[in-house]
Protein backbone atom coordinates (compact mmCIF):
# COMPACT_ATOMS: atom_id res chain seq x y z
CA UNK A 1 0.00 0.00 0.00
CA UNK A 2 1.18 3.51 -0.76
CA UNK A 3 2.71 5.19 2.27
CA UNK A 4 0.82 8.34 3.30
CA UNK A 5 2.99 11.41 3.53
CA UNK A 6 3.97 12.12 7.13
CA UNK A 7 2.15 15.01 8.73
CA UNK A 8 4.37 18.07 9.02
CA UNK A 9 1.71 20.39 10.36
CA UNK A 10 -0.14 20.44 13.64
CA UNK A 11 -3.35 18.46 13.92
CA UNK A 12 -5.55 21.54 14.46
CA UNK A 13 -4.06 23.63 11.62
CA UNK A 14 -6.87 22.69 9.14
CA UNK A 15 -9.40 24.30 11.51
CA UNK A 16 -7.94 27.69 10.59
CA UNK A 17 -9.93 27.36 7.38
CA UNK A 18 -13.31 28.89 8.24
CA UNK A 19 -15.07 26.88 5.56
CA UNK A 20 -13.57 23.57 6.68
CA UNK A 21 -14.35 24.40 10.33
CA UNK A 22 -17.99 25.22 9.51
CA UNK A 23 -18.59 22.03 7.52
CA UNK A 24 -16.61 19.94 10.03
CA UNK A 25 -18.75 21.11 12.97
CA UNK A 26 -21.99 20.69 11.03
CA UNK A 27 -21.01 17.20 9.90
CA UNK A 28 -20.07 16.22 13.45
CA UNK A 29 -23.47 17.43 14.69
CA UNK A 30 -25.16 15.36 11.98
CA UNK A 31 -23.10 12.31 12.92
CA UNK A 32 -24.16 12.72 16.55
CA UNK A 33 -27.77 12.73 15.34
CA UNK A 34 -27.11 9.59 13.30
CA UNK A 35 -25.66 7.81 16.34
CA UNK A 36 -28.65 8.90 18.44
CA UNK A 37 -30.97 7.47 15.79
CA UNK A 38 -28.93 4.25 15.64
CA UNK A 39 -29.52 3.69 19.36
CA UNK A 40 -33.22 4.43 18.91
CA UNK A 41 -33.58 2.05 15.96
CA UNK A 42 -31.82 -0.85 17.63
CA UNK A 43 -33.59 -0.30 20.94
CA UNK A 44 -36.95 -0.06 19.19
CA UNK A 45 -36.36 -3.22 17.16
CA UNK A 46 -35.15 -5.12 20.22
CA UNK A 47 -38.47 -4.35 21.90
CA UNK A 48 -40.56 -5.11 18.83
CA UNK A 49 -39.03 -8.58 18.41
CA UNK A 50 -36.61 -10.97 20.07
CA UNK A 51 -35.32 -12.26 16.72
CA UNK A 52 -31.53 -11.77 16.47
CA UNK A 53 -31.92 -11.77 12.68
CA UNK A 54 -34.33 -8.82 12.62
CA UNK A 55 -32.22 -6.90 15.11
CA UNK A 56 -29.11 -7.48 13.00
CA UNK A 57 -31.01 -6.41 9.86
CA UNK A 58 -31.18 -2.86 11.26
CA UNK A 59 -27.45 -2.59 10.64
CA UNK A 60 -27.93 -4.31 7.27
CA UNK A 61 -30.54 -1.75 6.29
CA UNK A 62 -27.98 0.98 6.92
CA UNK A 63 -25.03 -0.68 5.16
CA UNK A 64 -26.73 -2.54 2.27
CA UNK A 65 -27.30 0.68 0.26
CA UNK A 66 -23.56 1.35 0.48
CA UNK A 67 -22.89 -2.03 -1.12
CA UNK A 68 -25.53 -1.51 -3.81
CA UNK A 69 -24.92 2.15 -4.60
CA UNK A 70 -21.27 2.77 -3.72
CA UNK A 71 -19.82 3.09 -7.23
CA UNK A 72 -22.95 4.78 -8.60
CA UNK A 73 -22.75 7.35 -5.79
CA UNK A 74 -19.11 7.99 -6.66
CA UNK A 75 -20.02 8.48 -10.34
CA UNK A 76 -22.74 10.96 -9.40
CA UNK A 77 -20.30 12.86 -7.18
CA UNK A 78 -17.73 13.07 -10.00
CA UNK A 79 -20.11 14.26 -12.74
CA UNK A 80 -22.58 16.41 -10.75
CA UNK A 81 -22.13 19.49 -8.59
CA UNK A 82 -21.08 17.93 -5.28
CA UNK A 83 -22.52 20.75 -3.19
CA UNK A 84 -25.98 20.41 -4.74
CA UNK A 85 -25.81 16.62 -4.49
CA UNK A 86 -24.99 16.82 -0.78
CA UNK A 87 -27.77 19.33 -0.08
CA UNK A 88 -30.26 17.06 -1.87
CA UNK A 89 -29.23 13.93 0.03
CA UNK A 90 -29.27 15.73 3.39
CA UNK A 91 -32.79 17.03 2.74
CA UNK A 92 -33.89 13.51 1.72
CA UNK A 93 -32.54 12.01 4.95
CA UNK A 94 -34.11 14.83 6.97
CA UNK A 95 -37.51 13.97 5.50
CA UNK A 96 -37.07 10.24 6.18
CA UNK A 97 -35.99 10.79 9.79
CA UNK A 98 -38.91 13.18 10.36
CA UNK A 99 -41.35 10.63 8.90
CA UNK A 100 -39.92 7.89 11.13
CA UNK A 101 -40.31 10.13 14.16
CA UNK A 102 -43.92 10.92 13.25
CA UNK A 103 -44.80 7.25 12.73
CA UNK A 104 -43.26 6.40 16.09
CA UNK A 105 -45.31 9.05 17.90
CA UNK A 106 -48.43 7.70 16.17
CA UNK A 107 -47.57 4.13 17.29
CA UNK A 108 -47.45 2.92 13.69
CA UNK A 109 -44.00 1.32 13.92
CA UNK A 110 -43.56 -2.33 12.93
CA UNK A 111 -40.33 -4.24 12.22
CA UNK A 112 -40.91 -3.86 8.46
CA UNK A 113 -41.55 -0.10 8.73
CA UNK A 114 -38.42 0.34 10.83
CA UNK A 115 -36.29 -1.67 8.38
CA UNK A 116 -37.71 0.24 5.39
CA UNK A 117 -36.99 3.66 6.91
CA UNK A 118 -33.55 2.51 7.97
CA UNK A 119 -32.86 1.43 4.38
CA UNK A 120 -34.06 4.77 2.97
CA UNK A 121 -31.87 6.77 5.34
CA UNK A 122 -28.99 4.43 4.53
CA UNK A 123 -29.60 5.14 0.84
CA UNK A 124 -29.23 8.86 1.42
CA UNK A 125 -26.07 8.27 3.42
CA UNK A 126 -24.62 6.00 0.71
CA UNK A 127 -25.23 8.64 -1.96
CA UNK A 128 -23.53 11.34 0.11
CA UNK A 129 -20.44 9.59 1.51
CA UNK A 130 -18.21 9.64 -1.60
CA UNK A 131 -19.05 13.29 -2.22
CA UNK A 132 -18.26 14.25 1.39
CA UNK A 133 -14.86 12.59 1.21
CA UNK A 134 -14.08 13.93 -2.25
CA UNK A 135 -14.67 17.59 -1.24
CA UNK A 136 -11.94 17.53 1.43
CA UNK A 137 -9.20 18.53 -1.08
CA UNK A 138 -11.46 21.42 -2.17
CA UNK A 139 -11.60 22.71 1.39
CA UNK A 140 -7.91 22.36 2.32
CA UNK A 141 -4.44 22.76 0.86
CA UNK A 142 -2.53 19.53 0.23
CA UNK A 143 -0.19 20.23 3.16
CA UNK A 144 -3.18 20.17 5.52
CA UNK A 145 -4.92 17.24 3.84
CA UNK A 146 -3.65 14.50 6.19
CA UNK A 147 -4.55 16.63 9.22
CA UNK A 148 -8.01 17.28 7.77
CA UNK A 149 -8.59 13.57 7.26
CA UNK A 150 -7.50 12.90 10.85
CA UNK A 151 -9.84 15.62 12.11
CA UNK A 152 -12.72 14.16 10.11
CA UNK A 153 -12.01 10.78 11.70
CA UNK A 154 -11.73 12.43 15.10
CA UNK A 155 -14.99 14.34 14.63
CA UNK A 156 -16.78 11.21 13.52
CA UNK A 157 -15.54 9.33 16.53
CA UNK A 158 -16.39 12.15 18.94
CA UNK A 159 -19.87 11.64 17.54
CA UNK A 160 -19.57 7.90 18.04
CA UNK A 161 -18.54 8.45 21.66
CA UNK A 162 -21.07 11.16 22.51
CA UNK A 163 -23.99 10.14 20.29
CA UNK A 164 -24.76 6.70 21.73
CA UNK A 165 -24.53 7.97 25.32
CA UNK A 166 -26.87 10.88 24.53
CA UNK A 167 -29.06 8.52 22.53
CA UNK A 168 -29.36 6.14 25.46
CA UNK A 169 -30.49 8.99 27.69
CA UNK A 170 -32.98 10.30 25.15
CA UNK A 171 -34.47 6.87 24.50
CA UNK A 172 -34.61 6.07 28.22
CA UNK A 173 -36.16 9.40 29.27
CA UNK A 174 -38.19 10.47 26.23
CA UNK A 175 -38.59 7.49 23.91
CA UNK A 176 -37.29 6.43 20.50
CA UNK A 177 -39.49 8.93 18.65
CA UNK A 178 -37.51 11.83 20.07
CA UNK A 179 -34.25 10.16 19.06
CA UNK A 180 -35.45 10.11 15.45
CA UNK A 181 -36.61 13.72 15.77
CA UNK A 182 -33.17 14.86 17.00
CA UNK A 183 -31.58 13.17 13.98
CA UNK A 184 -33.92 14.99 11.60
CA UNK A 185 -32.97 18.33 13.14
CA UNK A 186 -29.26 17.51 12.97
CA UNK A 187 -29.36 17.31 9.16
CA UNK A 188 -30.31 20.99 9.10
CA UNK A 189 -26.83 21.91 10.37
CA UNK A 190 -25.20 20.32 7.32
CA UNK A 191 -27.71 21.90 4.94
CA UNK A 192 -27.06 25.37 6.37
CA UNK A 193 -23.27 24.92 6.11
CA UNK A 194 -23.50 23.68 2.52
CA UNK A 195 -25.81 26.50 1.48
CA UNK A 196 -23.30 29.00 2.89
CA UNK A 197 -20.47 27.39 0.85
CA UNK A 198 -20.08 29.36 -2.39
CA UNK A 199 -18.42 26.56 -4.31
CA UNK A 200 -16.94 27.25 -7.70
CA UNK A 201 -17.41 24.13 -9.82
CA UNK A 202 -14.31 23.24 -11.84
CA UNK A 203 -14.49 24.42 -15.45
CA UNK A 204 -13.42 22.32 -18.41
CA UNK A 205 -13.55 22.60 -22.19
CA UNK A 206 -14.25 18.86 -22.38
CA UNK A 207 -17.77 17.52 -22.86
CA UNK A 208 -19.46 16.37 -19.68
CA UNK A 209 -19.35 12.72 -18.69
CA UNK A 210 -22.49 10.60 -18.89
CA UNK A 211 -23.46 8.40 -15.98
CA UNK A 212 -22.85 5.00 -17.60
CA UNK A 213 -19.60 6.19 -19.12
CA UNK A 214 -18.46 7.45 -15.73
CA UNK A 215 -19.30 4.06 -14.21
CA UNK A 216 -17.21 2.25 -16.83
CA UNK A 217 -14.26 4.56 -16.26
CA UNK A 218 -14.52 3.93 -12.52
CA UNK A 219 -14.55 0.17 -13.06
CA UNK A 220 -11.56 0.38 -15.37
CA UNK A 221 -9.55 2.48 -12.92
CA UNK A 222 -10.23 -0.03 -10.14
CA UNK A 223 -9.34 -2.89 -12.48
CA UNK A 224 -5.99 -1.50 -13.61
CA UNK A 225 -4.67 0.40 -10.58
CA UNK A 226 -2.72 -2.12 -8.50
CA UNK A 227 -2.18 0.37 -5.67
CA UNK A 228 -5.91 0.96 -5.38
CA UNK A 229 -6.62 -2.78 -5.50
CA UNK A 230 -4.28 -3.37 -2.56
CA UNK A 231 -6.06 -0.64 -0.60
CA UNK A 232 -9.45 -2.23 -1.32
CA UNK A 233 -8.27 -5.69 -0.30
CA UNK A 234 -6.93 -4.35 2.99
CA UNK A 235 -10.21 -2.54 3.69
CA UNK A 236 -12.30 -5.58 2.75
CA UNK A 237 -10.22 -7.97 4.82
CA UNK A 238 -10.74 -5.85 7.90
CA UNK A 239 -14.33 -4.59 7.56
CA UNK A 240 -15.71 -8.02 6.57
CA UNK A 241 -14.94 -9.37 10.04
CA UNK A 242 -14.82 -6.26 12.24
CA UNK A 243 -18.24 -5.00 11.15
CA UNK A 244 -20.03 -7.88 12.88
CA UNK A 245 -19.79 -6.03 16.21
CA UNK A 246 -22.22 -3.31 15.11
CA UNK A 247 -24.81 -5.86 13.97
CA UNK A 248 -24.79 -8.19 16.98
CA UNK A 249 -24.05 -5.77 19.84
CA UNK A 250 -27.77 -5.00 20.51
CA UNK A 251 -28.55 -8.71 20.93
CA UNK A 252 -25.57 -9.17 23.24
CA UNK A 253 -26.33 -6.09 25.34
CA UNK A 254 -30.08 -6.40 25.68
CA UNK A 255 -30.72 -10.15 25.75
CA UNK A 256 -27.46 -11.55 27.17
CA UNK A 257 -26.10 -8.78 29.39
CA UNK A 258 -29.62 -7.54 30.34
CA UNK A 259 -28.71 -3.86 30.01
CA UNK A 260 -31.04 -0.86 29.95
CA UNK A 261 -31.07 1.85 27.29
CA UNK A 262 -28.59 4.11 29.15
CA UNK A 263 -26.11 1.28 29.67
CA UNK A 264 -26.53 0.14 26.06
CA UNK A 265 -25.77 3.68 24.86
CA UNK A 266 -22.73 3.83 27.11
CA UNK A 267 -21.54 0.48 25.74
CA UNK A 268 -21.78 1.78 22.18
CA UNK A 269 -20.01 4.93 23.33
CA UNK A 270 -17.02 2.82 24.34
CA UNK A 271 -16.33 2.20 20.65
CA UNK A 272 -16.26 5.92 19.97
CA UNK A 273 -14.18 6.62 23.06
CA UNK A 274 -11.52 4.16 21.91
CA UNK A 275 -11.53 5.71 18.45
CA UNK A 276 -11.21 9.20 19.92
CA UNK A 277 -8.20 8.17 22.00
CA UNK A 278 -6.61 6.61 18.91
CA UNK A 279 -6.88 9.88 16.96
CA UNK A 280 -4.60 11.53 19.52
CA UNK A 281 -1.65 9.21 18.91
CA UNK A 282 -2.08 8.47 15.19
CA UNK A 283 0.48 11.12 14.20
CA UNK A 284 3.35 9.72 16.32
CA UNK A 285 2.23 6.20 15.38
CA UNK A 286 2.68 6.91 11.66
CA UNK A 287 6.09 8.44 12.25
CA UNK A 288 7.34 5.36 14.08
CA UNK A 289 5.74 2.53 12.10
CA UNK A 290 5.01 1.99 8.42
CA UNK A 291 1.55 1.40 7.00
CA UNK A 292 1.80 -2.40 6.85
CA UNK A 293 2.91 -2.63 10.49
CA UNK A 294 0.04 -0.37 11.61
CA UNK A 295 -2.57 -2.35 9.69
CA UNK A 296 -1.27 -5.70 10.89
CA UNK A 297 -1.00 -4.64 14.54
CA UNK A 298 -4.46 -3.11 14.82
CA UNK A 299 -6.08 -5.93 12.84
CA UNK A 300 -4.66 -8.33 15.43
CA UNK A 301 -5.99 -6.09 18.21
CA UNK A 302 -9.49 -6.19 16.67
CA UNK A 303 -9.38 -9.98 16.33
CA UNK A 304 -8.37 -10.44 19.97
CA UNK A 305 -11.06 -8.03 21.17
CA UNK A 306 -13.81 -9.80 19.25
CA UNK A 307 -12.61 -13.19 20.46
CA UNK A 308 -12.85 -12.09 24.09
CA UNK A 309 -16.32 -10.56 23.53
CA UNK A 310 -17.53 -13.85 22.08
CA UNK A 311 -16.44 -15.97 25.05
CA UNK A 312 -16.54 -13.60 28.05
CA UNK A 313 -20.07 -12.12 28.41
CA UNK A 314 -19.04 -9.81 31.27
CA UNK A 315 -20.10 -6.16 30.92
CA UNK A 316 -16.84 -4.41 32.02
CA UNK A 317 -14.79 -6.84 29.92
CA UNK A 318 -17.02 -6.26 26.89
CA UNK A 319 -16.75 -2.48 27.41
CA UNK A 320 -12.93 -2.66 27.43
CA UNK A 321 -12.88 -4.84 24.31
CA UNK A 322 -15.21 -2.44 22.52
CA UNK A 323 -12.84 0.37 23.48
CA UNK A 324 -9.99 -1.58 21.81
CA UNK A 325 -12.18 -2.28 18.79
CA UNK A 326 -12.88 1.43 18.43
CA UNK A 327 -9.15 2.18 18.46
CA UNK A 328 -8.57 -0.42 15.78
CA UNK A 329 -11.47 0.78 13.66
CA UNK A 330 -10.40 4.43 13.41
CA UNK A 331 -6.68 3.72 12.91
CA UNK A 332 -7.24 1.25 10.07
CA UNK A 333 -9.99 3.13 8.26
CA UNK A 334 -8.21 6.48 8.64
CA UNK A 335 -5.03 4.94 7.22
CA UNK A 336 -6.93 3.50 4.27
CA UNK A 337 -8.80 6.79 3.74
CA UNK A 338 -5.55 8.76 3.70
CA UNK A 339 -4.00 6.34 1.23
CA UNK A 340 -6.93 6.83 -1.17
CA UNK A 341 -6.86 10.63 -0.83
CA UNK A 342 -3.14 10.78 -1.61
CA UNK A 343 -2.92 8.12 -4.34
CA UNK A 344 -6.09 8.57 -6.42
CA UNK A 345 -6.23 11.38 -9.05
CA UNK A 346 -8.94 14.05 -8.61
CA UNK A 347 -10.92 13.13 -11.75
CA UNK A 348 -11.89 9.72 -10.32
CA UNK A 349 -11.60 10.37 -6.57
CA UNK A 350 -15.31 10.16 -5.71
CA UNK A 351 -15.67 6.97 -7.76
CA UNK A 352 -12.67 5.54 -5.92
CA UNK A 353 -14.34 6.31 -2.60
CA UNK A 354 -17.58 4.85 -3.94
CA UNK A 355 -15.73 1.65 -4.82
CA UNK A 356 -14.01 1.74 -1.43
CA UNK A 357 -17.37 2.04 0.29
CA UNK A 358 -18.75 -0.78 -1.82
CA UNK A 359 -15.90 -3.04 -0.77
CA UNK A 360 -15.42 -3.99 -1.84
CA UNK A 361 -8.79 4.46 -16.79
CA UNK A 362 -8.44 4.71 -20.22
CA UNK A 363 -10.08 3.18 -23.28
CA UNK A 364 -13.03 0.84 -23.74
CA UNK A 365 -10.89 -1.76 -25.54
CA UNK A 366 -7.16 -2.04 -26.24
CA UNK A 367 -5.22 -4.23 -28.66
CA UNK A 368 -1.70 -4.56 -30.04
CA UNK A 369 -1.24 -5.70 -33.67
CA UNK A 370 1.92 -6.87 -35.43
CA UNK A 371 2.55 -6.27 -39.12
CA UNK A 372 2.50 -9.69 -40.87
CA UNK A 373 5.12 -8.68 -43.47
CA UNK A 374 8.54 -7.95 -42.00
CA UNK A 375 10.07 -4.68 -43.29
CA UNK A 376 13.26 -4.69 -45.33
CA UNK A 377 15.35 -3.35 -42.44
CA UNK A 378 14.39 -6.33 -40.27
CA UNK A 379 12.64 -4.27 -37.56
CA UNK A 380 9.35 -5.45 -36.09
CA UNK A 381 6.57 -2.85 -36.01
CA UNK A 382 3.48 -2.94 -33.80
CA UNK A 383 0.25 -0.99 -34.08
CA UNK A 384 -1.46 -0.05 -30.81
CA UNK A 385 -5.19 0.65 -31.02
CA UNK A 386 -7.78 1.94 -28.55
CA UNK A 387 -11.56 1.86 -28.93
CA UNK A 388 -13.64 4.35 -26.94
CA UNK A 389 -17.41 4.69 -26.68
CA UNK A 390 -17.47 8.36 -27.72
CA UNK A 391 -15.07 11.04 -28.87
CA UNK A 392 -15.77 12.91 -25.65
CA UNK A 393 -14.57 9.94 -23.61
CA UNK A 394 -11.43 9.75 -25.76
CA UNK A 395 -10.66 13.45 -25.20
CA UNK A 396 -11.07 13.02 -21.45
CA UNK A 397 -8.54 10.18 -21.52
CA UNK A 398 -5.81 12.66 -22.45
CA UNK A 399 -6.50 14.50 -19.19
CA UNK A 400 -6.90 11.38 -17.04
CA UNK A 401 -3.41 9.93 -17.30
CA UNK A 402 -1.94 8.85 -13.95
CA UNK A 403 1.73 9.01 -13.02
CA UNK A 404 2.04 5.31 -13.91
CA UNK A 405 0.42 5.96 -17.30
CA UNK A 406 2.85 8.77 -18.07
CA UNK A 407 5.82 6.58 -17.15
CA UNK A 408 4.63 3.86 -19.57
CA UNK A 409 4.06 6.43 -22.31
CA UNK A 410 7.52 7.88 -21.80
CA UNK A 411 9.02 4.41 -22.28
CA UNK A 412 6.91 3.84 -25.41
CA UNK A 413 8.00 7.17 -26.92
CA UNK A 414 11.64 6.11 -26.59
CA UNK A 415 10.94 3.05 -28.73
CA UNK A 416 8.98 4.97 -31.38
CA UNK A 417 10.65 6.27 -34.52
CA UNK A 418 11.45 9.95 -34.13
CA UNK A 419 10.68 9.84 -30.40
CA UNK A 420 6.91 10.08 -30.83
CA UNK A 421 4.44 7.53 -32.23
CA UNK A 422 2.10 8.40 -35.09
CA UNK A 423 -1.50 8.82 -33.91
CA UNK A 424 -4.64 8.63 -36.07
CA UNK A 425 -8.25 9.16 -35.03
CA UNK A 426 -10.93 7.08 -36.77
CA UNK A 427 -14.67 7.61 -36.28
CA UNK A 428 -17.14 4.75 -36.73
CA UNK A 429 -19.52 5.04 -39.68
CA UNK A 430 -23.14 4.98 -38.51
CA UNK A 431 -25.03 1.87 -39.58
CA UNK A 432 -28.37 3.15 -40.88
CA UNK A 433 -29.61 -0.40 -41.23
CA UNK A 434 -29.23 -1.22 -37.55
CA UNK A 435 -32.31 -2.31 -35.67
CA UNK A 436 -34.55 0.16 -33.86
CA UNK A 437 -33.71 -1.46 -30.52
CA UNK A 438 -29.98 -1.08 -31.21
CA UNK A 439 -30.41 2.62 -32.14
CA UNK A 440 -32.40 3.23 -28.93
CA UNK A 441 -29.64 1.53 -26.92
CA UNK A 442 -26.99 3.68 -28.63
CA UNK A 443 -28.98 6.84 -27.92
CA UNK A 444 -29.37 5.93 -24.25
CA UNK A 445 -25.60 5.44 -23.92
CA UNK A 446 -24.98 8.71 -25.72
CA UNK A 447 -23.03 7.07 -28.54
Amino acid sequence: MMEPAPARTRLLDPLRSRLFLMIWIANMASNIGTQIQSVGEKWQMAHLTTSPLLIALIETGTTLPVLLLGLAAGAFADILDRRKLLITTQMFMLGCAAALSGLTFLHQITPMVLLTMSFLIGTGSALSMPAFQAIVPELLDREHLVGGIALNSGGFNVSRAVGPAVGGLIVGLMGAGWAFCFNAVSFLAVVVALVAWKRRPPTSSLPGERFLGALKVGFRYARHSRTFQVILLRALGYSWFAGVIFSLLPTLAIHDLKLGSEAFGALMGCIGAGALVAVGFMGPLRQRFNTNQILAGFSLLAALAQGVIAYVPHTPTVAFCLFCSGMSWVVILSTVNTAIQLSVPPWVKARAFGTYHTVWGGAMRWALFEEPDQPQDGTVRFLETYLSTTMGEHLRQHHHATAQDRAVLAGAYILAEGGRPITRHLVVVEDHDSSLLHRIWQGWLGE
